[in-house]
């Protein structure tokens, strides 16, 4: 055996997200020492995902990562056991030796994720552009943080408490006006808005939060010159 490994450091795996289909991508390290196949297991329900499976909300997920030594290379053991130091996502998986026989040659990894929640409490808005004396409202270049969100931009007028829609196509700014932003947003599938529980920010700054035609809704202001 012309090199022993002792250490692998795998990386690059897209670990369970919500309606996400299960990859088995992954970065090996060292490079050149030894191969990897992965499988996707349903540790709730006791099955194992096949091909396009995507991972599914109340679902406790693990992953199986089996390696192969290649020619001229083994693992490290310690009187039959795998004695190799194992990382996976910069995480620290289980490691077994895979092969009774040859111990060197075959050892699995597994890592299990906590279970997937549902319930979406929070979110992370960006992008959301002031309005511009030459551009009007921008209703379509934000960001959200959440995969399990969707949602659209409308603006309003609330200048001295009155709430008036600028229509979409009305690209005229006035001066001294307060003008707010609302982000509605809505939960895709297999996910659920905690309404009552629901904090968002926009841009950084606190959002304020309410609730429009069953939708939940970030709102925050902006002033124009006077």
């Amino acid at each position: 055996m012309a090199v022993l490994i002792k250490n692998v450091d795998i990386s690059g795996l897209a670990e369970p997200v919500i309606n996400q289909t299960a990859s088995t991508a992954l970065v090996l390290s060292p490079e050149n020492a030894y191969g990897a196949s992965v499988q996707w297991r349903n540790e709730t329900d006791g099955t194992y995902l096949s091909a396009g499976d995507k991972f599914r909300s109340g679902k406790v997920y693990a992953v199986y990562c089996t390696l192969y030594a290649n020619d001229d290379c083994g693992f490290a053991t310690n009187n039959g056991s795998s004695a190799v130091t194992a990382s996976l996502n910069g995480k620290r998986p289980a490691v077994q030796t895979f092969n009774e026989i040859d111990p060197e040659d075959t050892i699995r990894l597994k890592l299990t994720f906590p279970k997937l929640d549902s319930d979406i409490t929070s979110a992370q808005i960006t992008g959301v552009g002031e309005p511009s004396f030459t551009w009007g409202f921008y209703t379509s270049d934000f960001s959200l943080n959440n995969p399990g969100l969707e949602g659209y931009v409308q603006w309003y007028d609330v200048t001295d408490g009155d709430s008036t829609r600028i229509a979409e196509y009305n690209r005229f700014v006035r001066y001294n006006r307060t003008y707010e932003a609302r982000v509605y947003l809505s939960a895709k599938e297999d996910y659920v808005i905690n309404a009552d529980n629901f904090t968002a920010t926009i841009n950084g700054q606190n959002a304020r939060i309410f609730t429009d035609n069953g939708k939940v809704v970030a709102a925050i202001t902006f002033d124009t010159p006077p």
